[in-house]
């Protein structure tokens, strides 16, 4: 019988398998829907994980991030994540790639941006340059949307995000810490430089919105909205180990 996670697994593999030659465009909106579905039946029992991992460091040294690398192939990858209390997983982006987070101990925020269009992020850049920052910093400016604030929890829907919606997000573990599965299609590729993870701040402008809200017209209103991230080196803090997955085997 398949167990629940390979059900997962084969799943996303058959949506997810034309992306890297088609696009986003390529994938069903009834096959994510029923993929969703089969995700948010995934439990601690069915990926056997012991929750320990998330509240017991061996040692003064532990990771705060640990991974359990349960597939990967040229369609998607899968694991688990977990985050022990206030570890995080900071500001980070998946390049034109789908990620689905199904939470299965603990709590965590999630707070994701959303791309802004091209003619919207050039307007809002321009009016930048003419008001608050010189123009050799532009280029290194991402405009984005804020599209998710929230907490999560194991009774909670899987998270998605897509090429679109979502892309440039971090995660905080809160209370006790968190455990989620985590699948990204396609999977990064670094080797290549194709699908490269990257690490980001917010941009905190000279003048704040209250204090430019007065001299806005209707289009630099809605500028206004955008939040600017600014590509940064791996945070030092951010440190993720491994351990072994001990569940039902996917292939």
């Amino acid at each position: 019988m398949t167990t629940r996670i390979a059900a997962v697994a084969n799943a996303a593999y058959q949506l997810f398998s034309s992306v890297t030659e088609q696009g986003a465009s390529s994938v069903s909106k009834d096959g994510l829907a029923r993929l969703l579905q089969l995700l948010s039946n995934v439990g601690t029992k069915d990926v056997d994980f012991d929750t320990r991992l998330v509240t017991d460091a061996s040692g003064t040294h532990s990771p705060p991030v640990l991974y359990l690398h349960i597939v990967e192939n040229a369609a998607l990858s899968m694991g688990i994540f977990v985050l022990r209390p206030g570890a995080r997983i900071p500001l980070h982006d998946h390049p034109d790639m789908f990620g689905l987070c199904r939470l299965i101990h603990g709590s965590l925020r999630c707070r994701a941006y959303s791309p802004a269009s091209a003619s919207a992020a050039a307007a809002a850049k321009a009016a930048l340059a003419a008001r608050l920052l010189p123009r050799w910093q532009l280029p290194e400016l991402t405009a984005v949307t804020l599209s998710t604030d929230g907490v999560f929890t194991s009774a909670s829907q899987p998270l998605l995000l897509t090429p679109s919606e979502g892309g440039y997000h971090e995660l905080q573990a809160l209370g006790d810490g968190a455990a989620f599965i985590d699948i990204l299609a396609p999977p990064y590729d670094h080797d290549l430089g194709q699908r490269v993870c990257r690490y980001y701040r917010e941009v905190a402008l000279p003048n704040s919105e209250e204090q430019n809200r007065q001299h806005l017209s209707a289009d630099d209103e809605q500028q206004s909205k955008h939040v600017y991230l600014l590509e940064i080196p791996q945070p030092r803090d951010f440190v993720c180990g491994t351990v072994d997955y001990t569940g039902p085997k996917v292939t």
